[in-house]
């Protein structure tokens, strides 16, 4: 088995990365990877990005803790739980949402928002869906960060590291060319919500921007849970404002370069 193993890898660092891709993509659309929970949530991984995500959320439960406090606390007060979902990629982590309100018997209202205009487009075709009754989900495309403006976005072969920040040393990478996408203004999409049970932020890079920006909205968030970038982002600086903000509690759910990271008052 170590020698089969050994000659895979050998010849995959001989294999041009174009064509590695390509094989890759290839195999997710054989082995059609397709689950349904007993909540009726389906499950389709679709390449390689959705088989890393999908692992984070559903095996390693990165985001579990931060979503049992909050269900708990909906459930304590006999109401509909709101959840934002702030990097919202294909839809994986709002059916993870679906999957723990049906679980509960929990009423339940998402707002997405999602800058990749592809993986906003795979969220809608994924998760609406698998809509029922009780359950609300709606989708904004653009970046979170700023209140306005645009910005360059880099977008990652490997669509979940997409993102406004360009750290890559792979000279691949280097010869990307950014496009322009327009910045959401999160206190305007949720002036309807008065309170958020859960904000989950997943943006690359971009999670400073968004806890300096909103101070208006997580003054109404009783439970916050970022993955963090070391590299992309002053990391003490998020959770000095996040303390400042009211939040007594935190916890690190994943340690290591990029973790996570969950607060609650």
């Amino acid at each position: 088995m170590s020698v089969w193993l050994g000659a895979v890898r050998a010849l995959r660092r001989v294999t041009p990365a174009p064509i590695r891709a390509r094989l890759r993509e290839f195999q997710f659309t054989w082995l059609r990877l397709e689950w349904t929970f007993p909540t009726g949530v389906e499950i389709r991984i679709a390449d390689y990005g959705d088989w890393v995500i999908y692992s984070e959320i559903f095996a390693s439960g990165d985001y579990d803790l931060a979503l049992a406090r909050a269900c708990d606390r909906a459930a304590a007060s006999g109401r509909s739980m709101h959840v934002v979902d702030l990097g919202a990629n294909s839809g994986l982590f709002t059916l993870r949402v679906l999957h723990e309100a049906r679980r509960r018997t929990l009423g339940v209202a998402i707002t997405a928002v999602e800058a990749h205009p592809r993986m906003a487009e795979r969220f809608l075709a994924r998760v609406l869906p698998q809509r029922r009754a009780g359950e609300a989900v709606r989708l904004a495309q653009g970046v979170a960060g700023e209140r306005g403006g645009a910005v360059d976005f880099y977008e990652n072969p490997a669509h979940p590291a997409s993102s406004t920040r360009f750290a890559s040393r792979n000279a691949a990478d280097r010869s990307r060319t950014p496009f322009r996408l327009s910045y959401v203004d999160l206190s305007a999409i949720l002036s309807d919500a008065p309170r958020i049970d859960l904000l989950k932020c997943d943006i690359e890079g971009s999670e400073e921007r968004v806890i300096a920006n909103y101070a208006d909205v997580f003054a109404r968030t009783d439970v916050a849970v970022f993955e963090f970038h070391r590299d992309l982002c002053d990391v003490a600086r998020c959770q000095a404002l996040l303390r400042s903000y009211g939040f007594g509690h935190a916890a690190t759910c994943r340690d290591g370069l990029n973790f996570i990271y969950a607060v609650w008052r």
